[in-house]
């Protein structure tokens, strides 16, 4: 079965994501390899992600944990001002999804799995794209009733909007609205741009920063 499982997320990540579908499958190998390898343990923040991919709910296994992280960051925002929400490193990193990004890349050196759609800024783009269709409107959840203060209580990724292109460039952009457990809200959103695969920016290998993500 090993051998199986790497053959296909082998073929999968050499090529670029081509659909929703094709990302959910990918992820649902991935998890399975978690599994038979034991890793899950060693990639606690994968496996939410792909986990996230077959629940319209989640709030059991590792998603306390995340939440908790993410949690910590509150107290150093004003959450009525948007831009400050925004700022904060972290919360980008989860609403851009720069965390199962590094995940997913260690994993592939790990197995010896092709990065392509990790290192590849215009591949990772499009996975992130068919990621946040598939996750949309499926709620991440959790009631801690013994902690104190402010807590982040439900975490929705609420649209996945296509932008109008640029030349050589798509866009799009992820809204978000995370609810704390006193009922109040914010709403962050991640604008990401990059270039086509057909796109002349191919000739060499920019980086992420470069294109906007």
């Amino acid at each position: 079965m090993r051998d199986a499982i790497i053959k296909k997320l082998t073929d999968r990540l050499a090529k670029p994501p081509d659909s929703e579908a094709g990302v959910a499958y990918t992820l649902v190998e991935v998890r399975k390899l978690l599994e038979r390898e034991r890793k899950n343990a060693d990639y606690k923040t994968l496996t939410f992600f792909c986990d996230w991919v077959v629940h319209v709910e989640l709030y059991r296994g590792a998603t306390p944990d995340v939440l908790s992280v993410l949690d910590t960051h509150l107290r150093n925002l004003d959450l009525s001002t948007p831009h400050d929400v925004g700022s904060d490193i972290e919360i980008y990193r989860f609403t851009s999804f720069e965390w199962l990004q590094a995940e997913l890349e260690r994993f592939c050196n790990e197995m010896q799995l092709p990065d392509n759609w990790t290192r590849h800024p215009t591949f990772w783009c499009e996975c992130v794209k068919f990621y946040g269709e598939i996750v949309r409107d499926c709620a991440l959840t959790v009631n801690r009733p013994d902690h104190t203060g402010k807590y982040i209580h439900k975490v929705v990724l609420t649209t996945v909007s296509l932008l109008p292109e640029q030349p050589d460039k798509e866009r799009f952009r992820f809204d978000w609205e995370f609810t704390l457990n006193d009922g109040s809200a914010f709403k962050p959103s991640v604008e990401v741009s990059y270039p086509s695969l057909s796109s002349e920016a191919w000739n060499g290998r920019p980086t992420m920063t470069e294109f906007g993500f």
